[in-house]
């Protein structure tokens, strides 16, 4: 329900969450995963051990290094008292390590090699090698070579890592194997662990040979776009998929490619939609000012017994610039800075530049990647006063921050547990704002938070359309979408949503009991910005602009649908549950007394459907249990003292008080109505007394249709005296 932000991998969601738990001004802009191409190589690695030498061996390397001309072995037994037999033997051993050499014969003198040099100035040599084979892989673009460990698998239809070349990947096999040398496979093996190449404890790896491709494949890498809401500042982090762990190798390179130029951070996010198509969510815009509203007519709205009429709905529009379907190329509009700050008017991305972006770009940190998005890509206005209202609470020390801001910024982190924490303290009512009415905006997620809110009886209002005009919307809700939301009930079995056609709308926006609303404002390339603000100014603003549309909507529905009350019950519901919703039960009232009226002149049989209707204005109220105050605010008393005099003698003149064609739960309000004292201080009592009736009339848990408690049995001696006609005239 709420525009949480989406574009998280759900991969990424650890390492997500942790980025933005440690400081409140992180926010993760994306979390993306890529493939990236690797070659798998298998080699055959050298393991030798250095020996000391004896005695023997000693004398006999000083002997050829020093003496000249070179010793025989003779010579040799003869200068140490040794039987030539055991000089023989060193000698061997020797020339198997090839410290010394010898032309064949056994009286030829010994000569000292330049690797038994060494050996002689080291005092020990190598023993033969012992060969181990090993795995490799070797990742484009990076050139790190590591011992094998199979990475996270890439799904065929993932993006290649931005700025890996094509030319890359067919020379993959190449670099790959001219990569396996010595000093990087010793690199490697540390990096392992691998206790291959240990000169402290007499361990060395002294080869490679024998290096044979395995395979060529992708590994699945992950990107995260982290920006800084205090500073503005955006940074890539570069993590793998498999322990969602940083990874080095991989940052470095994307570090060095944007500092080159070679990649942008806008690679990173989200494709931006194209202008003549509609936005996806959450690209969305906020709820707007609207100093004027133009008339526009939404689709058919169904209902239980028969399609409910198409009602026409204002569209909000913009002071400066009107949304459509294609971004216009307009200045940011200037606000008075005496004014309080109000949420942004914004309109789909134009086309503007900043002169500073490029040597911000060249200026950025080398180490940490960090600098502005691209200014072509954000709306001059998208989330300036709700994005410098949390810039001022993060501007604070720590210990002067409130402990909820009152323009909060939504991050990928807590979205979920603070978007169950908003559904869970919602008490009444909730507006949503969408574009689309689609499986993915309104599926089973959205179903089921509105299922969550109308368990307790919450009245939600959706609005949805991105055209100025109803004729002008370029896709009509997804058939079944809208039925599926407004066959919710609650526990009274009211509609608990109702949906209407306002359009110029490009975005998911909620206002909850009046006090919190959860805004969305686009950012660049397609990210998006998600608010919760309970500053009261900012929420009060918010709902001046979106509640005139919900009432006009309900209005032109309403006009359409008491043309045939009787089979539009529902849709009548509807109409009188949004303008309660939107705090005109006034307007409510007066309507249904028209029905009234007409009933009472035109079908008799309609009175009920305006006791129906008359009920279902205040049971919402009612179940809100408000104080005086608040029902003052609303203006109920002096419109009930307007309407209920005219509305019980419309009634009287069809149904005589007490009758059989006064279904029970009507006979009971009558007379309350009739005796209430109808003014502010005795209102909530009544409302109180009604909805005691009602539970009297319908127990908790009952699962009849709210109409049933204004139908009459189907007995032919019931209806005898049913409606008699008792004309005022």
């Amino acid at each position: 329900m709420f525009p949480t932000p989406t574009n998280v991998d759900d991969r990424l969601t650890e390492a997500a969450a942790a980025l933005e738990a440690g400081d409140l001004a992180q926010r993760v802009l994306a979390a993306r995963v890529y493939r990236l191409p690797y070659a798998r190589l298998k080699a055959r690695v050298a393991v030798q051990a250095p020996r000391r030498f004896n005695i023997l061996e000693q004398f006999v390397l000083r002997a050829a290094a020093e003496l000249s001309p070179a010793p025989t072995p003779a010579e040799l037994a003869g200068l140490l008292g040794l039987d030539v037999l055991f000089v023989e033997s060193a000698l061997r051993q020797l020339e198997g390590l090839q410290a010394v050499a010898r032309r064949a014969g056994a009286a030829a003198p010994v000569a000292l090699t330049a690797q038994g040099r060494q050996f002689l100035a080291q005092g020990q040599a190598l023993q033969p090698p012992e060969h181990q084979p090993l795995s490799f892989i070797y990742r484009a673009g990076l050139e790190d070579l590591r011992l094998w460990l199979a990475p996270a698998p890439a799904d065929a239809d993932l993006p290649v890592l931005p700025g890996i070349s094509a030319e890359a990947r067919e020379h993959l096999a190449a670099q790959a194997q001219s990569a396996v040398k010595l000093p990087r496979v010793i690199a490697a093996a540390e990096a392992a662990g691998l206790r291959l190449h240990l000169p402290a404890e007499g361990r060395l790896l002294t080869a490679v040979d024998q290096v044979a491709l395995d395979d060529l494949s992708f590994a699945a890498v992950g990107v995260i776009v982290v920006q800084d809401a205090a500073s503005g500042q955006v940074r890539l982090r570069a993590y793998a998929v498999e322990t969602q762990a940083a990874d080095p190798a991989l940052q470095a390179l994307l570090d060095k490619w944007l500092k080159a130029g070679r990649l942008k951070l806008a690679d990173f996010l989200p494709p931006a939609p194209e202008p003549d198509e509609p936005p996806a969510a959450p690209a969305v815009k906020p709820i707007v000012t609207a100093p004027a509203l133009k008339p526009v007519s939404p689709p058919p709205a169904a209902t239980a017994s028969a399609p409910s009429p198409a009602p026409q709905a204002l569209a909000p529009k913009p002071p400066a610039a009107v949304a459509t379907s294609k971004p216009p190329a307009a200045a940011p509009v200037a606000r008075p800075a005496a004014k309080p700050i109000a949420p942004p008017v914004v309109t789909k991305p134009p086309a503007a530049t900043s002169p500073s972006a490029a040597a911000d770009a060249d200026d950025a940190d080398d180490a940490g990647g960090d600098m502005p998005l691209e200014p072509s890509a954000i709306p001059p206005d998208a989330g300036h006063e709700y994005a410098e209202r949390y810039r001022q609470y993060l501007s604070l020390p720590p210990a002067q921050r409130p402990a909820v801001p009152d323009v909060e910024l939504l991050r990928a982190g807590g979205a979920a547990s603070r978007s169950r924490q908003l559904l869970t303290a919602t008490a009444h009512t909730a507006l949503l704002l969408m574009p689309r009415l689609t499986p993915q905006t309104a599926g089973d997620a959205l179903r089921t938070d509105l299922q969550t809110l109308a368990a307790h009886s919450v009245q939600t209002v959706v609005g949805w359309g991105t055209a100025d005009e109803r004729e002008d919307e370029p896709a009509a809700p997804t058939p079944g979408v809208v039925e599926a939301l407004q066959r919710l009930l609650t526990p009274d079995g009211l509609p608990a949503a109702a949906v209407w056609w306002v359009g110029s709308l490009y975005g998911q926006d909620v206002v909850l009991d009046y006090t919190t609303l959860v805004s969305s404002v686009p950012g660049a390339a397609g990210e998006v910005s998600t608010y919760v603000i309970t500053a009261p100014d900012l929420v009060t603003t918010a709902l001046e602009d979106l509640e005139p549309s919900f009432a006009r909507a309900a209005r032109m529905a309403w006009h359409a649908a008491a043309g045939a009350p009787q089979q539009a019950r529902v849709a009548l519901q509807r109409c009188v549950l949004t303008w309660v919703a939107v705090r005109r039960p006034s307007e409510a009232l007066s309507h249904v007394l028209k029905l009234a009226a007409q009933a009472a002149e035109e079908e008799p049989e309609a009175m009920l459907v305006a006791w129906e209707a008359f009920t279902a204005t205040l049971l919402p109220l009612a179940r809100r249990a408000a104080p005086p105050a608040a029902l003052k605010a609303l203006g109920l008393a002096d419109a009930l003292r307007r309407a209920v005099p005219e509305f019980l003698d419309w009634s009287d003149s069809l149904l005589a008080p007490g009758s059989s064609g006064m279904p029970p739960f009507v006979s009971a309000l009558h007379p309350l109505l009739g005796q209430a004292a109808l003014d502010d201080a005795g209102l909530p009592a009544l409302l109180k007394s009604l909805l005691e009736r009602w539970q009297a009339a319908r127990p908790p848990g009952s699962t009849a249709p709210f109409a049933e408690a204004f139908s009459l049995p189907k007995d032919p001696d019931a209806a005898r005296d049913r409606l008699a006609k008792k004309r005022r005239y």
